[in-house]
């Protein structure tokens, strides 16, 4: 019988303190990458979010700044509404995609021609990041010319 035994001075030894430290680190980078995808997540969310209210500001503004004579010269230029949209923070972009005119039963591409007084705008947010993955939103708007008396001359 040695003398620690004798005294009752049983301890740990070193090689169970290592495995032990080891347990809690694997444990703690765990708990710090589950926080880190949440805190991703959490800003993918929040940038979707902003690129839909700025293509809903956009579309209003769109919808609010037509007038008889905006909405004839703007017939199919995919440009024509730039000037309405708002400010946009770094890595995002807009982008008119589509001008499609009411033919009486359904929206359809067409030509100038083709408007019969309501059109439909499709609006699309698209977000690069290196960070986070990009993403493209879209919206539409539908537009109606803001004459009374179409096609009678007076538009």
């Amino acid at each position: 019988m040695s003398a620690a035994q004798g005294r009752g001075e049983a301890g740990e030894t070193l090689l169970e303190l290592l495995i032990s430290l080891m347990v809690i680190g694997v444990g703690v980078v765990a708990i710090l990458g589950a926080v880190r995808i949440a805190v991703d997540a959490s800003s993918l969310d929040q940038r979707q979010i902003h690129a839909q209210a700025l293509l809903r500001t956009w579309g209003e503004r769109v919808v609010a700044d037509t007038t008889d004579a905006t909405y004839a010269s703007t017939c199919s230029t995919p440009v024509a509404y730039a000037s309405t949209l708002p400010a946009l923070p770094t890595g995002f972009s807009a982008t008119q995609t589509k001008v499609e005119f009411w033919n009486g039963t359904s929206f359809a591409a067409g030509s100038c021609g083709a408007d019969t007084g309501v059109r439909r705008l499709e609006l699309t947010m698209t977000v690069n990041s290196s960070v986070y993955p990009g993403f493209a939103s879209t919206y539409a708007v539908v537009l109606r010319r803001p004459c009374l008396t179409y096609g009678a001359g007076g538009c």
